[in-house]
């Protein structure tokens, strides 16, 4: 049962990058929506409806996560989301990445590993 931390990391990093990936989708759609000069309903709307079936299934493997490892060490892994997010935002809603970003990425992720080694398992 002690090795299934690693399972539960694995589960959580899936999580957080499918809701990060499905948030940024849902916001794309919506900035193409806002442009347009009769906007469609969030329903109708292809890209946001799978982005939150992304976002939907994310939070459902983060729950699974739980079953898996210590609530301590999953939080701390939430913070991946911020990693993911600058490399996938330049993509999908074409912000600008900066060397601020990648340096405050780097001290986050050295945080996160820090938290997941030393926490209880």
């Amino acid at each position: 049962m002690k090795d299934t931390y690693l399972v539960a990391v694995a589960i959580s990093l899936t999580a957080t990058c499918m809701n990060n990936v499905g948030m940024l989708n849902m916001k794309r759609s919506l900035m193409v929506n806002a442009a347009r000069t009769e906007p469609l309903p969030v329903f109708k709307q292809l890209r946001w409806v799978l982005g939150f079936v992304f976002y939907l299934i994310g939070q459902i493997f983060g729950a699974v996560a739980l079953g898996f490892g210590p609530q301590s060490m999953l939080a701390a892994l939430g913070a991946f989301s911020l990693v993911v997010n600058v490399f996938t935002s330049p993509c999908i809603l074409g912000e600008v990445l900066t060397w601020f970003h990648v340096a405050a990425t780097f001290v986050i992720v050295s945080g996160v590993v820090i938290v997941v080694l030393f926490s209880k398992k």
